[in-house]
């Protein structure tokens, strides 16, 4: 059994969000990608968000210069990223999307 009754409430709210198991939400809580993980899934993840600020008016070859100059700042603040995962974890309740 769960001591610390709000982890364990946590864990419920997100197997309510995903519509997973307990056992497979504790997992996925416990067990969350890295920054790098996250970065090859998404190809385009900068330290601007998605892409590149203003991209209609760089070339192609100006914006991937500009996305691979971002995506390295965003890996030298790896840590910053993690405390704010960390405390988005632990702040902000996972919610399930419902699409009209």
């Amino acid at each position: 059994m769960t001591q610390n009754r709000r982890h364990k409430q946590r864990i419920r709210a997100f197997q309510a969000a995903t519509g997973t198991t307990y056992t497979a939400a504790r997992r996925r809580r416990l067990s969350w990608p890295t920054l790098a993980e996250v970065m090859d899934e998404h190809n385009m993840l900068t330290d601007f968000g998605i892409g590149v600020w203003d991209s209609a008016r760089l070339t192609v070859d100006q914006r991937r210069a500009e996305i691979a100059a971002a995506r390295e700042r965003l890996r030298r603040e790896e840590n910053l990223v993690l405390k704010t995962a960390q405390w988005l974890r632990d702040n902000v309740m996972p919610i399930k999307w419902l699409c009209p």
